[in-house]
C-alpha cells in the first residue's frame, strides 16, 4: 500500500517535470484550442478537434514517458492521468481567459469616446447586466426599460426616434407613459432636441394613439406619424430596416443607435446600443427618409 502511495507521488512529481519540459508544446496546443473555440463557436466539429487535440497532446507526452519509466504500468498510468487532467484545465483556463480578454477590449473599445453613453457601458459591465462586444451594448427584454431610460436622459443635443413597438408594451402601459413624458420634458428644457415619428400598421391604430399624440405635442417633441406600408414600400427604405432588424430606432446625438428586437407581436425580446458607424449612417438615412414620408401631427 505504502509502496504504491509513493509511486503514485513520484508518478506526479515526474509528471510535472514533463509537463514543464513541453511547457512550449502547451503553448501552442492552448492557442490552437482558443482559436477553435472562438472560430464557429457551436461547432460540433470544433469541438470534436478540440478533444482529439487533447487527447492526442496528452498520449503524445504518456508514449514519451514510457521510455523513461519502463514497464512500470502504475508509473505510466499515473502519468497519463495527471496529464489528461492537466490539459482538460489548460482548455478551461484557455476559454476563460479567451472570455475576460475579449470583455476586457470590448470595454475599452467602447469607452474610447468618452460620451455620456459609452460610460454607461461600464455601469450595465458592472452590474453584469449586459453584453458588451467590441462597439455594442446588449441588454435582455427584462432591462429593456432601464436601458432605455438610461440612454435617455443621456442624451444631450439630439434624439430622434422611429416608434414601432407595441403600444401595449409602451404608451398603454400604466406608468411607463407617465415617465417617458417626464424624462423627455426634462431633456427638451436642457436643450436636447427630440422628434418621435409614430410608425403605425393601419389608421385604426393611428386613431388609438391621438392622446399620445397630444401629450408628446403638449410637452415640446416634434411629431409625426407614417403607415409602415408606406414606409416598406420604398424597395431601399425596407431593405435598411431588415438589414437592422428592427423598425424602432432612435438615434441619440447622432452618434449612437438604440434598437429594441421585436417579435411578430411588436413584443420586446432584447434592445442594442452601438456607435458602429454604418449602422449610425442607417438609422440617419432611414429617420430622414421616414420623416419625408410622415405626416406632421
Amino acid at each position: 500500500m505504502l509502496k504504491n502511495i509513493f509511486l503514485l507521488k513520484v508518478c506526479i512529481s515526474f509528471a510535472e517535470l514533463i509537463n514543464k519540459i513541453f511547457i512550449n508544446f502547451s503553448r501552442k496546443k492552448i492557442y490552437i484550442v482558443w482559436c477553435l473555440m472562438n472560430y464557429e463557436h457551436n461547432s460540433l466539429i470544433n469541438k470534436v478537434l478540440i478533444i482529439f487535440i487533447e487527447i492526442a497532446f496528452s498520449s503524445f507526452i504518456g508514449f514519451i514517458t514510457s521510455f523513461k519509466i519502463g514497464n512500470e504500468k502504475a508509473f505510466l498510468l499515473g502519468t497519463v492521468l495527471f496529464l489528461i487532467i492537466e490539459t482538460i484545465n489548460l482548455r478551461f483556463h484557455a476559454q476563460k481567459v479567451s472570455a475576460y480578454f475579449e470583455e476586457i477590449v470590448s470595454l475599452i473599445e467602447i469607452l474610447k469616446p468618452n460620451d455620456a453613453v459609452s460610460e454607461l457601458s461600464l455601469k450595465y459591465c458592472l452590474k453584469n447586466i449586459a453584453s458588451i462586444k467590441k462597439d455594442s451594448i446588449r441588454v435582455d427584454k427584462q432591462y429593456v426599460f432601464e436601458f432605455w431610460r438610461d440612454c435617455m436622459i443621456r442624451a444631450e443635443k439630439s434624439w430622434s426616434i422611429i416608434s414601432y413597438t407595441s403600444p401595449i408594451e409602451t404608451w398603454k402601459l400604466k406608468g411607463w407613459n407617465t415617465f417617458s413624458l417626464a424624462a423627455q420634458k426634462e431633456r427638451i428644457a436642457n436643450g436636447c432636441h427630440i422628434e418621435r415619428i409614430f410608425c403605425v400598421d393601419d389608421l385604426s391604430e393611428k386613431e388609438s394613439l391621438n392622446e399620445e399624440f397630444q401629450s408628446q405635442i403638449e410637452i415640446g417633441v416634434e411629431a409625426y406619424w407614417v403607415l409602415k406600408d408606406h414606409l416598406f414600400s420604398n424597395s431601399i427604405i425596407k431593405e435598411k430596416f431588415n438589414s437592422l432588424q428592427s423598425i424602432d430606432i432612435a438615434l441619440i446625438d447622432n452618434s449612437w443607435i438604440l434598437y429594441p428586437h421585436l417579435d411578430n407581436k411588436r413584443s420586446f425580446l432584447g434592445a442594442y446600443a452601438s456607435r458602429n458607424q454604418e449602422l449610425v449612417k442607417i438609422a440617419s438615412f432611414l429617420i430622414r427618409e421616414a420623416r419625408r414620408l410622415s405626416y406632421k401631427i
